[in-house]
């Protein structure tokens, strides 16, 4: 009998899901019911809504093109709520537990947040500034709090990178449709120079490309070779994607992430990285030379630059020569007086310095964009940061090897924290303080490992 009133309300909700879907669309008796489903589903696994607040440059726009009602809700700040849900229910269940090595970088972060926060008091550019901060303290802080809460042992990391794959081998699947469908049509693909998908920006679907193609180089290293000739195909392809997407900053944060990461965690494999590069620069060859024009002019016009439409006209603009100018542009204007040095211009102050003056605009560069806005103060709080970052790290390296789980982790913060040098400010970066945060996680807890079999990718 007690079941009854339980009983009695979900058939109350289904009689009126009926009548709402005759008399608008008869899809919602079944949408509702599996969005309702699919959300309690996140909130007991805050993991999956993490990695889906991280795709946000690639699903955002396409769903609020495919589903109006994101025109409204807006999807960062959604599952933004979802996942602290999710960590209050951890809290009130007993299972909010931080790893006390990474109680000194909540420290610091906190500490960077309260000098980001009071920068918004005197910054000249205080509609871009205060839109940073709150991204920041909001998102930022999410992103990189919740893989400590929710990374217990060395399986919820596992299972954190295995949807992680999945969520990749999806992507990977678009993306060769889509190229293939290109390929196929000759008047289509003469017209196309960048490619992407869900109609998202070819930087972010590179990155986490770059991400991908950085997880296999780890997993074939340590894998046994007869397994090359199931994982080296799928390295091609991520790397012919990674190409076609026609973005510099996600191929070079590979390439120097890669071999930072073999020159400091793979050493004994020395044989197998030289053979695995010599066999990845002859394949790079002949891929920058099957490739159509259009897809690679990009990666040899560095010093003539890109076509581009400005307001002046269709002009040729040099992205790499532009980063160069307001790399120096930051250290001039910080250097400017005694208390841009200090304390800095203010959060987004960088913008301010052009015409727009009070617009979204950064150096491209997480450590002179802080420099600028934060000063000294700001600066040296960062650097201590990703130190202590560093050093945690090696410190576990040095008294156990690193399992295949926490070192695909390590590679792919490596990968993206390069990246945030190239491109993006700090609040649009959020993906790099994650996977710092998952890598950290997950190697905190490799001192209490039981075997761990190795990720099968894919």
């Amino acid at each position: 009998m007690y079941r009854f009133p339980a009983l009695a309300f979900f058939v109350l909700i289904q009689i009126g899901l009926m009548g709402l879907g005759l008399k608008t669309n008869p899809i919602l008796m079944i949408g509702i019911p599996i969005i309702g489903i699919f959300t309690i589903w996140l909130i007991y696994n805050p993991g999956a809504s993490l990695l889906l607040l991280a795709l946000t440059g690639i699903l955002k726009g396409f769903l609020i093109n495919v589903i109006p009602v994101f025109e409204v809700i807006d999807y960062t700040l959604l599952f933004t709520i979802l996942i602290w849900i999710s960590l209050f229910r951890l809290y009130f269940i007993g299972k909010w537990r931080i790893p006390d090595r990474s109680k000194l970088l909540l420290g610091l972060y906190s500490l960077f947040c309260i000098i980001l926060f009071f920068s918004g008091l005197y910054t000249p550019s205080p509609n871009y500034g205060w839109q940073k901060i709150m991204r920041f303290i909001v998102f930022n802080t999410t992103m990189f709090i919740t893989p400590f809460i929710i990374i217990n042992n060395i399986g919820d990391s596992k299972r954190m990178l295995l949807w992680f794959r999945n969520i990749l081998i999806v992507f990977g699947l678009v993306m060769f449709g889509y190229i293939i469908y290109f390929l196929t049509i000759s008047s289509g693909i003469s017209f196309l120079i960048r490619v992407s998908i869900l109609g998202a920006n070819p930087i972010a679907v590179a990155t986490f490309l770059a991400l991908a193609a950085g997880m296999m180089i780890v997993l074939i290293i340590r894998s046994n070779m007869k397994n090359w000739i199931l994982y080296f195909p799928i390295l091609i392809f991520l790397l012919v994607g990674l190409i076609m997407t026609g973005s510099r900053g996600p191929i070079i944060s590979l390439l120097l992430g890669s071999i930072l990461y073999l020159a400091l965690f793979e050493k004994e494999h020395r044989k197998r990285i030289i053979l695995l590069g010599g066999i990845l620069v002859l394949f790079l060859i002949i891929i920058l030379q099957i490739l159509p024009e259009n897809f690679t002019t990009r990666y040899f016009n560095y010093t003539t630059g890109d076509l581009v439409i400005q307001r002046e006209g269709v002009k040729r603009v040099s992205t790499i020569a532009m980063r160069l100018q307001y790399w120096e542009l930051s250290i001039s204007e910080w250097m400017d007086n005694i208390k841009t040095i200090i304390i800095g211009v203010g959060a987004g102050g960088f913008s301010s310095f052009y015409i727009l003056r009070d617009y979204r605009f950064y150096p491209h560069n997480m450590f002179f964009e802080v420099l600028l806005e934060l000063g000294i103060l700001g600066f040296t709080v960062l650097l201590i940061f990703w130190s202590k970052c560093y050093s945690i790290i090696m410190q576990y390296k040095r008294n156990i090897k690193i399992s295949m789980v926490s070192a695909m982790w390590v590679i792919a913060a490596i990968i993206r924290f390069l990246g945030a040098q190239f491109s993006g400010d700090i609040s649009g970066n959020r993906v790099v303080w994650m996977f710092a945060a998952l890598a950290l996680a997950s190697i905190c807890h490799e001192h209490n490992r039981d075997k761990i079999e190795n990720v099968k990718f894919p």
